[in-house]
């Protein structure tokens, strides 16, 4: 019958000596230790799910970045004394041999040794990661480098990258996209001459609705309370960080505030700050019991005409910066300070900067619980 012819037991049997002739190549994952044909295949469908990333950081080892399969593997590893430290970057590591495989794999440049295994016949092999574009030569290394999780993302528009850690970030923005870091306070700037990053336009594109939102009202409302712990609200109670706003005795308050952050949207600026002032910060002192409104606030803004004058300050300064740093927290997944230092971006063109500038303030604390924390406020 047609479709249903038997093989022999000769067929068979060569078909079988052919499989066998064919040598399979095979790898050896890194964090699962299964072996595969196609490693960048395996690390891309078994190991980059959401639930994957959160098993990997429950039991990861903060010190060296090593990841457990349980918890207890893991607190036995903490215990042991890590006293081999990268040059390059905060991680240390318990045993030599690891620090330098972690300098090969992690900070490696292109034209590093290349292994005997990586020639063939007078020629090299190189290998390039897909997220960074890292240039390596050897093939473990190249394996045990893509294995790592890629997980920060450069910010510029049209560039994709991702890389390993924050320090190999920020040195392919400075290399790659010109841009300069400085320091004012204990907070990273970035100068950027070729204009400000995508996830700055992704922002400044909803803008508008999320300061509406529930979620951003919320928590500017947080703000005012004092609830949120945040430097900017108690820093405005001091008259000088409120008011020195040119020259060289500028405050760290107005310093911080990024007034150029809507740049060219002067008409969306309007409409935001129009809004969060009446919305948000009139509102909240208008139902101040209702909305628990610090009362240092509320002493700072008896009378019609010191609502008025406060409203506009207290909202470019402290609440416009809050709520977007806010957003980056929660819709970039960024930590605060990741949030803050993203937010302290500024397009400055080229012909405009100062490579050789730098900013050094001293540090000052606002986080005074005093009762006398105002008082420099009463006398206007």
């Amino acid at each position: 019958v047609e479709g249903n012819v038997h093989k022999s037991k000769k067929e068979k049997a060569g078909e079988l000596s052919n499989i066998k002739k064919k040598k399979v190549v095979t790898q050896r994952c890194h964090l699962c230790s299964r072996q595969t044909e196609d490693i960048i295949s395996h690390l891309s469908f078994y190991h980059s799910n959401s639930k994957q990333m959160k098993d990997r950081n429950q039991n990861k080892c903060e010190k060296c970045e090593s990841v457990f399969e349980n918890m207890i593997k893991c607190l036995k590893h903490k215990e042991l004394l890590h006293n081999f430290k990268c040059q390059s970057c905060t991680l240390s590591f318990t045993q030599k041999k690891e620090l330098e495989n972690h300098e090969r794999t992690t900070h490696a440049r292109a034209g590093t040794s290349t292994s005997s295994t990586d020639k063939l016949a007078g020629y090299t092999f190189s290998y390039t990661c897909s997220d960074c574009h890292l240039l390596m030569d050897n093939r473990d290394i190249y394996d045990s480098h893509v294995a790592k999780i890629h997980k920060f993302l450069c910010t510029q528009h049209e560039c994709s990258r991702k890389f390993i850690s924050e320090q190999n970030l920020d040195s392919h923005l400075k290399n790659d996209h010109r841009i300069k870091f400085m320091q004012i306070d204990t907070h990273q700037v970035k100068m950027m001459p070729e204009g400000k990053s995508k996830l700055y336009q992704q922002l400044i594109n909803t803008a508008e609705n999320w300061v509406k939102s529930k979620e951003a009202v919320r928590q500017m409302r947080r703000v005012m309370t004092g609830e949120s712990n945040s430097w900017r609200h108690k820093a405005f109670f001091d008259k000088k960080e409120r008011e020195n706003v040119s020259g060289a005795s500028v405050s760290k308050l107005h310093r911080l505030s990024n007034s150029s952050f809507f740049e060219e949207h002067e008409s969306k600026e309007k409409l935001i700050i129009a809004h969060i002032q009446e919305n948000v910060f009139e509102t909240g002192l208008a139902n101040a019991d209702q909305y628990s409104i610090d009362r240092k606030l509320i002493a700072l803004c008896k009378g019609q005409q010191a609502v008025k004058d406060r409203s506009f300050l207290y909202t470019s300064l402290v609440l416009i910066p809050e709520t977007f740093i806010h957003y980056y927290e929660t819709r970039n997944g960024m930590s605060r300070e990741q949030a803050e230092n993203q937010f302290l971006e500024f397009h400055i063109p080229k012909e405009e900067m100062n490579l050789d500038q730098s900013f050094n303030t001293t540090s000052t604390s606002f986080y005074s619980d005093s009762e006398n924390d105002g008082d420099s406020s009463d006398s206007d």
